[in-house]
């Protein structure tokens, strides 16, 4: 979900293809369709310009939509290799024919994906906006890539990823693009400026284990990463200063977490996220935040307490 300077909320409805917003002094919502072939549009983000940039995971798409004119511009990716080539010209209309005969699964059955694996698909998941030009990023988890978008032109730039499963990135304040590996459970910095990266393997719980990181954030104040490992029951905060990942683990089991959110005061906040919803201890999702400074505020309410009246 993104907001525009109006306070308008904009939420992609990823079955039915549409981009939707919400203004919250009217209580009015509104629907935009996404023309073309666009299937499973995902995350969103508002730029500086109050620019609507969502990616269309199945489709292979970026999608942007000013909310000034109400003009939807729909762009195809680089495909990265015939066989995603394919599917992107093809799997519309896969799904198309095979909605006509909902007792059969005809998609199964004709889609190359049964020989070769995930990576017949790109899947643009995350996206993200640059704090240092306006620049839109984007993160393709199967094709092992991070791409540019120039805002103005929609040239497009991409670059390959050390580490597999790129999913779910975000910038620090510096314009440095924080990208969480999904497919090895580590976590990737890229740097715009001269194209390097550096990693860094999340730790495991146990020896033998492994990690799932499905999404971060960067507290720009401090620019402390935040991460949803997804695989352990906990929470991770990765300092770049010294290089070090500390673990808050979750007070409920089988937690699956999504996005990371801040609020005002530095608390790191997301919504469990189960698929059923009541799959996790106490069969009752719910928000979940995290103070890190918490001990210190509690610390120095007690000093503050003990310290003598005038």
């Amino acid at each position: 979900m993104g907001q525009t300077s109006d306070g308008r909320l904009w939420i992609t409805n990823s079955l039915s293809s549409t981009l939707m917003s919400y203004d919250p002094s009217t209580k009015q919502w509104k629907v935009y369709p996404v023309p073309g072939d666009a299937l499973y549009p995902h995350t969103v983000r508002v730029d500086r310009d109050d620019v609507v940039w969502f990616t269309i995971v199945a489709s292979n798409q970026v999608g942007r939509f000013d909310p000034k004119t109400e003009r939807m511009t729909v762009m195809r990716l680089p495909h990265n290799g015939f066989f995603r080539w394919l599917t992107d010209m093809l799997f519309p209309t896969l799904l198309r024919i095979s909605s006509w005969f909902p007792d059969h699964s005809y998609l199964l059955d004709f889609s190359h994906h049964r020989f070769l694996g995930y990576q017949v698909q790109a899947f643009p998941y995350g996206i993200d906006v640059n704090p240092k030009d306006g620049s839109i990023w984007y993160c393709k988890l199967y094709a092992n890539r991070i791409g540019r978008i120039d805002p103005k032109t929609l040239e497009v730039t991409e670059y390959e990823t050390p580490l597999a499963g790129p999913r779910r990135g975000r910038f620090d304040a510096d314009g440095i693009f924080w990208v969480p590996a999904f497919d090895v459970g580590a976590l990737m910095r890229f740097d715009p400026s001269n194209g390097q990266w550096k990693t860094w393997r999340i730790p495991g719980v146990a020896p033998g284990e492994y990690e799932t990181p499905y999404a971060l954030n960067v507290y720009r104040p401090t620019g402390e990463v935040w991460l949803t490992p997804n695989n352990s029951d906990r929470v991770l905060r990765f300092d770049p200063k010294t290089g070090t990942f500390q673990s808050y683990p979750s007070p409920t089991r089988v937690t699956v977490l999504r996005d990371v959110s801040f609020t005002k005061d530095g608390k790191a906040c997301s919504s469990q996220s189960n698929l059923p919803s009541w799959a996790i201890e106490g069969g009752v999702p719910s928000y979940l935040c995290i103070d890190p400074q918490g001990g210190a505020r509690d610390r120095a309410a007690v000093a503050a307490a003990q310290v003598p009246a005038n």
